[in-house]
């Protein structure tokens, strides 16, 4: 590619100034009026004068040494180059300039130069596995530059090429589906300008070990961009297209399934199949409605359930199963099997490894219980006793268990919940819980009979958190509709609407003494207000994306919050309290190990107050007084949605997209805190 670019001008001069190409006799720039240096390219050149690229060995900016060009475009030059500074790793180097040959090509350019410097920008700002990661950007010479991922491999195009089109396997296409579905659900959600106009086989890039990555991100305007059913679309046929090869769209709909020779193929991809049947159905009116995230949920539970069938029990193993459908001991915790749903799981959890478990270990995280929901846990809380544990899943389900005995208490159901709950919480005072969902609705039902006891209608979108305030008199709200909503727990009469925010409500938490709520939101702010009245008390502004989670310490004195890049910041109360100057600074934490930027999808603190418990793909402990890592937590199959640590303090809960809920030892050794 380097030749072809170099041989691209001949007669011209490029200007070391402002990067504008002139006629081979001319001394000045026409441009900008500076003279020109004569095109020798001799010793010291750092740029060849014929097409302004930079030349290979050069070094910029002090650091990085050019070693090639990847890219040239009317605006911008891509460069693999080499990190001097920083043990010699190797980045990409997107300079972006003009490379233009008259006074309308050069007045042409500048917009196309400054939006393309916008651009890189705001992805800057964006930070998730499956995006490119800018490190570093600068000036020089009158050029902006960008330092990126270099990324090994081919584009998901090539790469299927390179295959002569033939279909991938069933657990390599969901694997690409589940990174497809999180990386542009994060766009949709980051409410950024950066969007997609389509998405392509050739805008992904594919490295040697099937790590996916969106290129083709751009400034679009709103009604260029994909909404969230194109997205749902676009990535459907590209699943079609990996799972089909060279399969028509019209064979993949009208296959006869009966007819396919290899019955383990057949059993493993049906799943898929009709999934994907669904998210592009030619009739845009009969396609059901499905977010990125149900997607991805979806492809999760496939994986599950294909990884099930690659470890199938022996016949011996399935007829003891099948004698045992009374009772299941788990670790030492009886689990009673009284319907044919509940018989199911016990079977899955047996070809899963999930049980059993040891009753208990003295040592931290050692696992006391694994309870399997069978679908994916976006909600867990213990009762006010630390008897009972209550948990919310992805199929609209409430479930309770006794956390002495493992027996299963009650199952709840919303009567017109239509897939999910997003969050469930236990009133104080144990004899109730409540749970919110993607119909819109809050319910509540008596915790000992199951029943029904009252529903909260007032919001407009998914219901994405819930907070019982500490005297029992209130539950708060919060919602994708912006709102967090206040209402009294006796009659479900509405006290206040709060409306501070700009964007989707994520997570709410009540004082201890019940005078104030907290409210966290995709418009990057911590809202601090009264909740008797709705006034606005303080905004807390240190995140710079989205927060998804915030809790409050039991001793009152400091907010613990987590944000979608991966940081938690333990900030004090004293902030709006007193004088509003701040008493010190707070202190951060960033997720550890491999989700460094994978966001923090809740925290909890414990009932001391001098640890925190935050959550992403693993559970990680920490000290919130000196954001000291103490241990983490690494059970979950995949990723964990929901936590919450035991009143006495000695027991954490998790649940997973996996399914299940484990209870596990959190007791911090002396000396720790």
């Amino acid at each position: 590619m380097a030749s072809s670019v170099n041989a691209n001008v001949s007669t011209s001069i490029y200007c070391q100034a402002c990067g504008a190409i002139n006629p081979a006799q001319a001394t000045h720039c026409f441009a900008c009026g500076q003279p020109l240096s004569p095109v020798t390219g001799g010793t010291g050149a750092t740029t060849n004068p014929l097409t302004g690229l930079l030349l290979s060995d050069v070094i910029i900016h002090q650091r990085y040494r050019i070693l090639e060009v990847l890219s040239a475009g009317e605006v911008s030059t891509v460069y693999k180059a080499q990190d001097i500074q920083f043990g010699n790793r190797v980045v990409a180097l997107k300079e972006i300039g003009q490379n233009q040959q008259s006074t309308q090509e050069v007045q042409d350019a500048a917009e196309l130069i400054e939006a393309g410097k916008r651009e890189m920008l705001l992805l800057a700002s964006l930070i998730h596995p499956n995006l490119p990661r800018i490190y570093e950007y600068f000036v020089e010479n009158q050029r902006w530059y960008f330092v990126m991922d270099f990324l090994e491999g081919e584009t998901l195009e090539t790469y299927l090429g390179k295959r002569k089109n033939r279909a991938l396997p069933v657990k390599e296409v969901l694997d690409s589906g589940i990174q497809l579905a999180t990386v542009l659900d994060y766009l949709h959600l980051s409410q950024s300008p950066l969007g997609l106009k389509d998405l392509k086989m050739s805008s992904i890039w594919r490295t040697p070990d099937g790590k996916l990555y969106l290129l083709d991100t751009g400034m679009v305007p709103p009604a260029a961009a994909m909404s969230q059913s194109r997205s749902v679309y676009s990535l459907g046929r590209i699943l079609r297209r990996l799972q089909a090869g060279k399969m028509s769209l019209r064979a993949l709909l009208h296959i006869a399934l009966p007819k396919l020779r290899k019955r383990s193929r057949r059993a493993q991809s049906l799943p898929l199949k009709r999934l994907i049947q669904q998210m592009i159905h030619k009739d845009v009116h009969k396609r059901p409605f499905m977010s990125l995230v149900m997607i991805r949920q979806e492809l999760q539970q496939q994986e599950l359930q294909l990884l099930a069938t690659e470890q199938t029990p022996t016949p011996s193993l399935k007829k003891r199963l099948l004698s045992r459908r009374s009772l299941l001991k788990v670790g030492g915790f009886v689990g009673l099997a009284a319907a044919s749903g509940t018989l199911a799981w016990l079977v899955e959890s047996q070809v899963l490894n999930i049980v059993p478990h040891p009753v208990y270990s003295p040592n931290m995280g050692g696992t006391i219980c694994t309870y399997n929901t069978g679908s994916g846990v976006l909600g867990v809380a213990w009762s006010p006793d630390g008897m009972r544990l209550a948990m919310g899943n992805a199929n609209g389900h409430v479930q309770a268990w006794d956390a002495n005995t493992g027996l299963h208490v009650i199952d709840f159901q919303a009567p017109h919940l239509w897939r999910r709950i997003e969050d469930v919480i236990w009133l104080p005072e144990g004899n109730a819980i409540a749970a919110g969902g993607d119909d819109s609705i809050v319910w509540v039902w008596n915790a000992a009979t199951g029943r029904l006891q009252r529903t909260y209608a007032g919001h407009t979108n998914w219901v994405i958190t819930l907070a019982s305030s500490p005297d029992g008199k209130y539950i708060a709200s919060g919602s994708f509709d912006t709102t967090v909503q206040v209402w009294g727990v006796a009659g479900g009469q509405q006290a206040v609407i709060y409306r501070g925010h700009t964007d989707k409500i994520c997570s709410v938490a009540w004082s201890p003494d019940s005078r104030y709520i907290a409210s966290a939101s995709y418009d990057a702010t911590v809202q601090v207000w009264e909740a008797a009245t709705g006034r606005p008390v303080y905004t807390y502004s240190g995140h710079a994306v989205p927060v998804y989670t915030v809790a409050w310490s039991p001793d009152g004195k400091h907010i613990a919050s987590g944000d979608v890049g991966g940081t938690v910041l333990v900030w004090p109360v004293a902030l709006f309290e007193s004088d509003g100057q701040q008493q010190q600074d707070p202190v951060t934490y960033n997720q550890q190990g491999g989700y460094q930027h994978s966001p923090v999808e809740a925290v909890t603190w414990s009932p001391d107050s001098r640890y925190v418990a935050s959550i992403s793909h693993d559970v990680q402990i920490w000290n919130s007084f000196t954001g000291e890592q103490i241990f983490t937590y690494t059970h979950h199959i995949f990723a964990v949605q929901s936590v919450a640590w035991s009143p006495n303090g000695r027991y954490i809960a998790s649940g997973g997209i996996e399914g299940t809920v484990q209870v596990w030892n959190a007791l911090i050794k002396q000396g720790k805190g």
